[in-house]
C-alpha cells in the first residue's frame, strides 16, 4: 500500500501537488465555523457510578455550583449602594440561564416575634443608620447558613450565588453566560470598589479565551522552530519548505473536519496544529535524509526519489503505525477529554501520513536539489553520534550498569507522583482567575463544592434529632480537620431556628424529634429545598473549600468516610458527591487510563517489531531504549512534584509512541547493513552514520516543538510541552546508546524478508543440510548469509583457489569437476537444489578440490563460518541442527573418500599419494608465482637388497615404512612427502632453492646409512632435485627429475644426487 502511493506519487507528480493544494482550498472555508469551548461533563467520567448519584443529587436538592458574583466596598451597606445591587439582582434573575439566587435579598433572617417564626430576608428593608447596618451584619454572621456564605468577616464584602440550569450545555454557552452576567455587573464597577463574577462557566470560558489567545504564538513558534531546526541542520531551504507545506495541509483538513462535525477546540485539541508540525515533519525529514542519500552517491533526482519505497516504506510505515497506536491508546481513558483528544490526533496524524508519502516525493521529483556534492565528510551529528557509539560499544557492560543505575534512580523518584484533575491548576497561581478564587477562600469560602448525602429511604427521618444529630457530629468533625471552609446542612437550619424560638445563647438542636416539625410548619420548605428532600429520607451536608489537589480532596474523602462508617457508626448510606468528587475519580480514571494506554502501547510496539522482524528479542530492543525515557519522566515528575494531569497524563504513552520512531528507523537501517555483513560493530557503525543526521535532526526539532508548548498560558500545557521534550531529548540520548549496544546482541530478519523468500519444496524437505529445522528455520537459516544469482555457465568456486564460504543450491543446477595433473576434467557430481558443497576447504584449511559450474540460472546460499558462529549467538538452536547436519554430511564424505582408490594418503606409508601430489603442487606452483617464492622438488628412489634370503616377502614393506618415517623426522612441516611408484618418493619443497634441497637429500642419506634398517639390508638411493621454474607447468619440472634420476640409474651409484 504505501510503496503504490510513493510509486503514484513518483508518476504523477504534479497531478498529486494539484489535487492536494486544490482539496486544501476546498475545505478551506468551513475553518470559520470551528468553535472553542470546554464542557464541564469532558473533565468528568460519565460511565462513573457516581455520576448516577450526582444526577440523583441534582434532582433531590438542585444544583450545589452557582455563579458567585462577589462584591466589595466599605461602604457596601449603605442605602445608595444596596440599591445599584438590588436593582442588578434583578436583572440578573431576569437572565433565562439563572433559575434561583441565594443572597442577602431573599435568604431568611429567621427571628421569634410574639412567638412565631419570622422568615423575612435579610434586606427586605435596608437599614437605616449605622447600628442598623451593624445589627443587620451580626445577624448575618451568627447564621451558619449566611456566614462566610453571603458575607465575610470583614463586613465589606457580600456574594449572591445565583443558580444556572447548565444541563443543556453546548459550545458557546459559557460565553453566553458570562457575557450576560458581565453586561449587568459592569455598571456597579464604577460605584464598587471591586465587582466580579467567579464560577465553573467563568472558568471554562476563560480558558476557551486563552486557547485562542495561545494560538496566536505557539503556532508561529511552533513553524519559526521547524524551519530553523531543519534548515540549519539539512542545510537546503526545501528542508524546511516540504515539511511545512504538508503540515499545513494536513492541520486545514484536520481542523476543517472538527468544524464540520461541530467539535469544539479544547484546552488539549488546542495543540493539534502544534502537534501536526512537530510530528508530522518527522516522516518528511526521513524521507528527505534517504533522498539526499542517494544524490550524494551519484543518483539522479529521479533515481533518488524512485528508491524512497525501497528504503524507506517499512520504516515510515511501521514509524506511523507505532505514533498512531500511541495515540489511539489515549481513548481507552474513560475521561471524555482525553478520548476526544486521542481520537482527533490519531486522526490527524493519519491526514499527515498520506499527505507526507504523497507530496514529498512529488515535491522532490520535481524541485528536489541536486546540487549537493559527493563527500565522504561528516557532519556534526554524524561526528558525535560516532564517538558516542565508539565509547558505549567498547564499555557494553558499563554502559549497560551506568543506565540501569540511572533507571533504579529515576523509577524510586516515579513513588511520589500525583494525580491531579483541578481546572483551576490549569493556570498560572499569579494569574486573575487564580487571584480571585484565592479572595473568595479569604473572604467568604472556597468556590469549589462538593456534598455529603446521607440516605435512609424512610420517609421522615430526618425529622429525627437522633438523625440530625448524625449530621451534626459529621459537620463538627470537618469542622476539626481544618482543611474545608465551610459546610452547611438541614441541621444548621433547625439549630437556628431553634436558638431564635428558645432563646439559647447559642445554635442547639431540640429534644424532642416533634419540635423539628412544628418548626417547618411555620418555614416555606424551599428554604431548606438545597438540603433536605421532600419526604425528609435524604439530606445534603454542602462542603465548600479551596483544594487544588485531587491526591490531597482523595484522602479527604478517605477519612470522612472512616469517620461515618467506623466512628460514628451511622446506618445511613453515605454518598459524597458532586462536582469536586466526581473531578476527582476522574483523576483516578485518568491515572488508570495512563497505566492501560502505556500497557497497550507497550504490546504494539513489542507485537509489531517482533512480527516484523520474525523474534520477539527485535520488540524487546525497540522497548527498552524508549521505556528508558519514560521511566525519567515519571522520576523527574515525581522529584518535581510535576502532577499527572489532563495534560502530563498524554506525555509518556505519546512520547513513547514518537520516540519509537528513530528506534524503527535505527533497526530497519541496521537490518540493511547486516545483510551480507558478519561484522556486527561495521554495521552498527554504518548505521549510525547514516541515521545520525535524520533522527538527531527529527529530535532536536520535536523537543524544540514541543518546547514551543511550553510558551501556554495553562500550566498542563507548558508541562507537557517541557516534559515531551524532554523525553524526546532522552529518546535521542538512549537510541545512540542502549540500542547499539543491545543489537550487537541479535541478528535482524524481517518477515518481509521470509515471505519474499521463495524456495522449492525439496529445498526444504530433501537438502540434507536444513534436516530436522522446520520450514521458519530453514528461511531464517537462509536469511543469515547472502543470497546469490549467478547466470547458466558461470563459475561458482574454481579449483585451487582459496576460499572461506561454502555454498547450499536453492534454486538451478550445477556440476563439480576435478582437474587431473594431466590436465584431463572428470565430473565428480552433479548437483541440484539441495546439495552442499565448498566446505571442505575452510575446514582442511586447504585450497578448493573441485571447479563447480552453473549449468543453467541458479540461485544459491552463500555462508561463511562466521555467519554460522553468529547464528549460534542468536539462535542456538538452529545453529546446533546445522552443526549436527554438517557433521554427518563430512562424515559420509570422508567414508565415501576413504573407499576410493584415489585416497589422498597412501595406505602402507601415510605420504600422499600421486594424484593428490600432481594437484598439490598445481596449487604450489601458482601460489610461489604469485608470491615470487622458489619451489623445488627432491624425487627418491630407494633399491632395496635383503642380506638374508629367508627374510618374509614383505620385508620391503618395512623398509619402506622406516624409512618414510626417517624422512618424515627430517623434513620441515611444511614440506610435503608423497610415494611416487612402490619404493620411490618425491618430496615438494616450498620455499626452498635447489642448492637447499640437495644439502636435504645428503641429510637423509647420513640419516638412513646410520639407521637399524641397513644391518638387515643392503640399501641403494639414488635422488633428484630441480627447481620449479617460474614458466614450468607442474608436469614439466616432474618430467626433469624423473629423467634425471633415470640417468643416475644407468651410472649405478650407490648413491649419487643429479640436479635436473
Amino acid at each position: 500500500m504505501v510503496k503504490k502511493l510513493l510509486n503514484l506519487s513518483y508518476s504523477y507528480p504534479k497531478t498529486i501537488i494539484f489535487l492536494l493544494v486544490a482539496l486544501t482550498i476546498l475545505v478551506a472555508p468551513i475553518l470559520p465555523r470551528l468553535q472553542f469551548d470546554i464542557s464541564a461533563q469532558s473533565l468528568m467520567v460519565k460511565s462513573d457510578p457516581d455520576w448516577l448519584s450526582y444526577q440523583k443529587s441534582l434532582l433531590d436538592f438542585g444544583s450545589e455550583s452557582a455563579i458567585i458574583v462577589v462584591l466589595s466596598d466599605d461602604q457596601l451597606f449603605s442605602q445608595d449602594k444596596l440599591l445599584l445591587i438590588k436593582n442588578a439582582l434583578k436583572k440578573l434573575k431576569q437572565l433565562e440561564f439563572v433559575k434561583g439566587s441565594s443572597s442577602l435579598f431573599n435568604v431568611p433572617n429567621v427571628k421569634e416575634v410574639e412567638g412565631y417564626i419570622e422568615t423575612k430576608p435579610f434586606l427586605l428593608e435596608f437599614p437605616q443608620t449605622e447600628k442598623q447596618v451593624n445589627q443587620l451584619i451580626d445577624d448575618a454572621l451568627a447564621n451558619a447558613m449566611v456566614a462566610g456564605n453571603l458575607v465575610s468577616d470583614d463586613r465589606h464584602t457580600m456574594a449572591i450565588n445565583l443558580f444556572i440550569d447548565d444541563t443543556a450545555h453546548y459550545p458557546g454557552r459559557d460565553s453566553e453566560m458570562v457575557g450576560a452576567i458581565k453586561q449587568v455587573l459592569d455598571p456597579l464597577k464604577q460605584e464598587l470598589t471591586t465587582v466580579y463574577q467567579m464560577s465553573a462557566p467563568y472558568v471554562r470560558e476563560e480558558i476557551s479565551r486563552q486557547i485562542q489567545l495561545d494560538q496566536q504564538y505557539i503556532l508561529p513558534a511552533a513553524l519559526i522552530v521547524l524551519l530553523v531546526v531543519l534548515g540549519i541542520s539539512m542545510g537546503r531551504l526545501n528542508c524546511s519548505v516540504v515539511p511545512l507545506t504538508s503540515a499545513t495541509i494536513s492541520i486545514v483538513m484536520t481542523l476543517s473536519f472538527m468544524a464540520y462535525m461541530e467539535i469544539p477546540v479544547n484546552v488539549l485539541t488546542s495543540i493539534i496544529p502544534a502537534l501536526l508540525i512537530i510530528i508530522g515533519s518527522t516522516e518528511d525529514v526521513h524521507l528527505m535524509a534517504e533522498y539526499h542519500s542517494g544524490i550524494r552517491v551519484g543518483l539522479s533526482r529521479d533515481e533518488a526519489v524512485q528508491q524512497l519505497p525501497v528504503n524507506q516504506r517499512l520504516a515510515i510505515l511501521l514509524a506511523f503505525i507505532t505514533t498512531f497506536m500511541g495515540f489511539l491508546s489515549i481513548t481507552v481513558n474513560k475521561l471524555e477529554l482525553l478520548r476526544e483528544f486521542g481520537w482527533l490526533v490519531a486522526f490527524g496524524l493519519l491526514i499527515n501520513f498520506l499527505v507526507t508519502i504523497l507530496f514529498v516525493p512529488a515535491y522532490l521529483r520535481l524541485f528536489g536539489g541536486t546540487g549537493i556534492g559527493l563527500t565522504n565528510r561528516k557532519n556534526f551529528f554524524q561526528v558525535f553520534a560516532n564517538a558516542v557509539f565508539s565509547v558505549v560499544i567498547r564499555l557494553k557492560k558499563t554502559t549497560l550498569l551506568i543506565m540501569l543505575l540511572i533507571a533504579g534512580f529515576f523509577a524510586w523518584g516515579s513513588q511520589y507522583l500525583q494525580v491531579n484533575n483541578n481546572t483551576l491548576a490549569y493556570f498560572a497561581e499569579d494569574s486573575e482567575i487564580r487571584l480571585r478564587a484565592d479572595q473568595i477562600h479569604s473572604s467568604l469560602a472556597g468556590m469549589q463544592t462538593f456534598s455529603i448525602i446521607l440516605d435512609s429511604s424512610i420517609e421522615g427521618t430526618f425529622q429525627k434529632v437522633r438523625y440530625l444529630t448524625e449530621i451534626e457530629k459529621i459537620q463538627q468533625y470537618i469542622a476539626e480537620q481544618g482543611v474545608f471552609d465551610k459546610t452547611m446542612s438541614f441541621a444548621d437550619f433547625i439549630k437556628l431556628t431553634n436558638q431564635v424560638m428558645e432563646g439559647t445563647s447559642s445554635p442547639e438542636l431540640p429534644l424532642d424529634d416533634e419540635v423539628v416539625g412544628v418548626y417547618m410548619e411555620f418555614v416555606q420548605f424551599e428554604a431548606v429545598s438545597s438540603y433536605v428532600n421532600s419526604d425528609y429520607s435524604s439530606a445534603r451536608i454542602l462542603v465548600r473549600h479551596n483544594i487544588g489537589s485531587s491526591n490531597e480532596l482523595k484522602q479527604e474523602f478517605e477519612e470522612i468516610r472512616h469517620f461515618v462508617e467506623h466512628d460514628l457508626r451511622s446506618s445511613l448510606k453515605l454518598v459524597l458527591t458532586g462536582e469536586s468528587v466526581l473531578n476527582n475519580n476522574a483523576a483516578d480514571a485518568m491515572a488508570m487510563g495512563q497505566i492501560q494506554s502505556l500497557i497497550l502501547m507497550i504490546g504494539v510496539i513489542l507485537f509489531l517489531v517482533s512480527l516484523l522482524f520474525v523474534d520477539i528479542r527485535a520488540g524487546l530492543i525497540a522497548l527498552v531504549p524508549n521505556v528508558f525515557p519514560v521511566i525519567v519522566l515519571f522520576g523527574v515528575m515525581g522529584y518535581f512534584n510535576i502532577p499527572l494531569d489532563s495534560g502530563t497524563t498524554m506525555v509518556a504513552v505519546i512520547a513513547l509512541g514518537i520516540s519509537v520512531d528513530d528506534t524503527i528507523h535505527f533497526l530497519s537501517r541496521y537490518h540493511f547493513f547486516t545483510r551480507g555483513n558478519y561484522n556486527v560493530e561495521d554495521a552498527l557503525r554504518k548505521t549510525i552514520h547514516h541515521e545520525a543526521t535524520p533522527i538527531t535532526t527529527t529530535s532536536l526539532a520535536l523537543a524544540l516543538g514541543f518546547s514551543t508548548l511550553m510558551l501556554s498560558s495553562f500550566q498542563p500545557v507548558a508541562y507537557f510541552g517541557a516534559l515531551s521534550a524532554l523525553v524526546m531529548v532522552l529518546a535521542m540520548f538512549s537510541t545512540f546508546v542502549l540500542t547499539p549496544v543491545l543489537l550487537s546482541f541479535t541478528q535482524l530478519v524481517t518477515v518481509w524478508d521470509m515471505l519474499s523468500l521463495n524456495l522449492k519444496a525439496d529445498v526444504l524437505s530433501n537438502s540434507q543440510i536444513f534436516n530436522g529445522l522446520k520450514n521458519f528455520q530453514i528461511k531464517r537459516a537462509i536469511l543469515s548469509g547472502t543470497i546469490k544469482h549467478v547466470s547458466s555457465g558461470e563459475v561458482i568456486i574454481d579449483q585451487g583457489l582459496a576460499g572461506k564460504e561454502f555454498y547450499v543450491l536453492l534454486e538451478g543446477s550445477a556440476t563439480a569437476t576435478h582437474r587431473d595433473p594431466d590436465g584431463s576434467t572428470r565430473t565428480l557430481a552433479e548437483l541440484k537444489a539441495g546439495d552442499l558443497f565448498g566446505e571442505v576447504a575452510q575446514l582442511s584449511q586447504r585450497t578448493r578440490m573441485a571447479r563447480v559450474t552453473a549449468n543453467e540460472k541458479t540461485q544459491l546460499l552463500e555462508m561463511k563460518w562466521e555467519s554460522l558462529r553468529r547464528l549460534g549467538r542468536f539462535h542456538p538452536r538452529i545453529s546446533m541442527r546445522l552443526y549436527r547436519n554438517l557433521a554427518k554430511i563430512l562424515s559420509q564424505r570422508i567414508a565415501e573418500f576413504t573407499d576410493e582408490k584415489d585416497s589422498p594418503h597412501d595406505e602402507l606409508t601415510g605420504a600422499l599419494t600421486k594424484p593428490f601430489l600432481c594437484e598439490l603442487l598445481s596449487q604450489e606452483v601458482k601460489r610461489s608465482r604469485h608470491f615470487s617464492e622458489s619451489i623445488s622438488l627432491m624425487l627418491l628412489d630407494i633399491d632395496i637388497k635383503p642380506l638374508h634370503d629367508e627374510l618374509a616377502s614383505d620385508f620391503n614393506d618395512a623398509v619402506v615404512m622406516d624409512t618414510t618415517k626417517l624422512i618424515h623426522q627430517i623434513i620441515q612441516p611444511t614440506d610435503v612427502l608423497a610415494r611416487w611408484e612402490k619404493c620411490s618418493f618425491i618430496m615438494l619443497l616450498p620455499k626452498t632453492t635447489s642448492s637447499a634441497a640437495i644439502k636435504l637429500a645428503e641429510k637423509i642419506k647420513i640419516t638412513i646409512e646410520n639407521a637399524e634398517i641397513t644391518r638387515q639390508a643392503k640399501i641403494e638411493i639414488n635422488a633428484a632435485v630441480t627447481e620449479v621454474l617460474p614458466a614450468d607447468k607442474s608436469q614439466d619440472a616432474i618430467a626433469r627429475l624423473e629423467k634425471s634420476l633415470l640417468e643416475s640409474r644407468e651410472n649405478r651409484k650407490s648413491f649419487r644426487i643429479t640436479v635436473a
